[in-house]
């Protein structure tokens, strides 16, 4: 519950010093190397959105989303935002991530709200061989039932990222079903 305090004074803190400069596009100079080597996904990306369809096909979304990455706490964490072009998608609308690195855990520790249902859903995550593969538990929802998420960032560059999102039944980890995928292109 404190975590949760303090994500949540954090989401409604942390745009107020936007004026400020809070907001970096690199990482401190003293940050651990974790941090630093997300710089390519730092700035503003294009994303085209494709869902798994009960029939076995893959449906893309009709107009592509908004992806805001920023580094936050004087460059040591970072805060991105989706920001979806579709009003009718199931899937969640405007969200936000908080994502720091532990390093006594080695891994990183994140935290996902969005705008559609009040709660935080919370992932651990790790990279390795230019994939960042976050993993943590989905609560139902009125369109999903309760499940095992694992998130996977790919082809990550300065230019593009591929992500896809796989689920599988709580307790089982070992069968997973892609059901979403996302291309995204660096704005200009």
């Amino acid at each position: 519950m404190k975590l949760n305090t303090i994500l949540l004074l954090s989401l409604v803190l942390l745009p107020s010093y936007a004026k400020a400069s809070y907001f970096q596009l690199k990482p401190s100079d003293n940050a651990y190397q974790q941090v630093k080597q997300l710089l390519p996904l730092i700035g503003s990306w294009s994303c085209q959105s494709s869902s798994l369809q009960p029939d076995g096909n893959w449906q893309k979304t009709s107009n592509r989303s908004q992806w805001d990455w920023k580094y936050i706490l004087n460059g040591h964490a970072i805060q991105d935002f989706w920001y979806p072009n579709e009003s009718n998608l199931e899937a969640p609308g405007a969200g936000t991530n908080l994502r720091t690195y532990d390093p006594v855990k080695d891994a990183w520790e994140m935290v996902w709200t969005f705008d559609k249902y009040s709660r935080f859903q919370t992932f651990n995550a790790s990279f390795k061989d230019n994939k960042w593969v976050m993993q943590g538990e989905y609560p139902a929802s009125k369109t999903r039932p309760a499940h095992m998420a694992r998130i996977t960032f790919y082809n990550i560059s300065n230019k593009y990222f591929d992500w896809y999102y796989e689920s599988s039944n709580i307790g089982d980890g070992k069968n997973w079903m892609k059901v979403a995928k996302i291309a995204c292109d660096k704005k200009p």
